[in-house]
Order: C-alpha cells, then sequence, then structure tokens
C-alpha cells in the first residue's frame, strides 16, 4: 500500500470525524434554543435522506468528473456549507434561521454521502489486486472506529469546548481532510463503475 492510500484514509478518518461532530452540534443547537426535540430529531432523517438522495445522483454527477476531483469538490462544498452554519450559530434562532440550518444540513449530508462509494472506486485504482482485501479491511476497522470515536468522545468535547469550538474543530477537520485528498494520486476514468454499490453508511 501506497502514499495515496494512507493520504485516503486519512481523508476518511477525519471526515467521519467530522461528521459525527457536526451532527452532534445541530442536534444540541436546536434543542437548547428551541426545547423541541421533534426538531433534534428531524437532523438525523433530514440527514439520512440526504445520503440517500446522493447515491441516486451520483452515477449522473461521476459521469462529469474524475472520482478523485469529484471527491475533492464534494469536500470543499461541505467546508464552505460549514462556514455558513458557523455564522449561523452566532446569531439569534428564529424560524427562518432553523429552515436554513435544515438545508445546510441536507446539502452537507447530500455531499457526504459521495465519500463511500468515490472512495471505493478510488481504492480499486491506488491499491493492487493483491493488496485490496488487506486494504479494504482496514479501511472498514480504521473507519468503525473513529466514527465511534467520533460519537462518544462528541459530547465530552461539546460539554467542555462548547457548539461552536466543537463546529470549528469540525472545518478543521474537513480542511484536514481536503488536504490528505490533494495527495491522492489515482490513474483512473471519470465514471464510478455501478458495481462497486453505491451504497453509504447510514
Amino acid at each position: 500500500m501506497n502514499r495515496s492510500f494512507f493520504a485516503l484514509l486519512v481523508s476518511q478518518t477525519t471526515t467521519n470525524l467530522g461528521f459525527a461532530l457536526y451532527t452532534m452540534v445541530v442536534v444540541l443547537h436546536l434543542f437548547d434554543k428551541t426545547g423541541s426535540t421533534t426538531l433534534a430529531a428531524t437532523v438525523t432523517l433530514v440527514s439520512v435522506v440526504s445520503r440517500m438522495i446522493s447515491t441516486i445522483f451520483l452515477p449522473i454527477i461521476s459521469d462529469k468528473f474524475k472520482p478523485p476531483k469529484l471527491l475533492m469538490y464534494s469536500q470543499m462544498s461541505q467546508l464552505i456549507l460549514l462556514f455558513v452554519l458557523f455564522e449561523l450559530f452566532l446569531q439569534v434562532i428564529n424560524t427562518i434561521n432553523i429552515i436554513i440550518i435544515f438545508i445546510l444540513l441536507g446539502f452537507i449530508s447530500f455531499f457526504n454521502g459521495f465519500f463511500s462509494p468515490v472512495k471505493s472506486s478510488i481504492v480499486k485504482s491506488i491499491v493492487s489486486r493483491s493488496h485490496r482485501v488487506k486494504a479494504n479491511s482496514l479501511i472498514s476497522s480504521v473507519d468503525q472506529t473513529f466514527l465511534f470515536a467520533g460519537w462518544t468522545f462528541g459530547g465530552v468535547l461539546l460539554a467542555f469546548l462548547g457548539k461552536q469550538n466543537t463546529l470549528f474543530i469540525t472545518i478543521c477537520l474537513i480542511i484536514i481532510s481536503i488536504l490528505s485528498l490533494s495527495l491522492v494520486k489515482a490513474n483512473m476514468s471519470s465514471k464510478v463503475e455501478s458495481q462497486e454499490g453505491i451504497i453509504t453508511r447510514i
């Protein structure tokens, strides 16, 4: 396994941590400001639905971009949207802000839904056939470990650092993910293979 693989692994790890943290931040923010458990629970619903929709559009979008570039664009889009979300958290909550937060949440989850299937396609181009089982096993193990860590220690970060600081950490994680993706060198066609089973984690 080469530098491109480990760069992709770092990108995936930071993306998963960031997604877990930002989801917890949004849930806590809405509950703190509105006291509504319904709104807080809707965050997960919007996230799941948006990620499912992204898998429908991915085959169309993947025809226009090579997988590494598609992954880079999706991460950069998330970064921009997170900055907007950070700014909203500094404002007084009202109905319009809540609607905008959910719209941002939907788009961030939509772009995040690209990562898993596109990543699988990239792995095929940067890891030799003889090492793919080992590579996919390592990716899966690290993935689940850091997802668990994100949801476990996210609450601790929120308690000690607050929502704005935790969201800022999320932004830093996405920046690290983008920098890591810039180190991935893959020679491949623009289309993500449908046999990869375009399925995202929910």
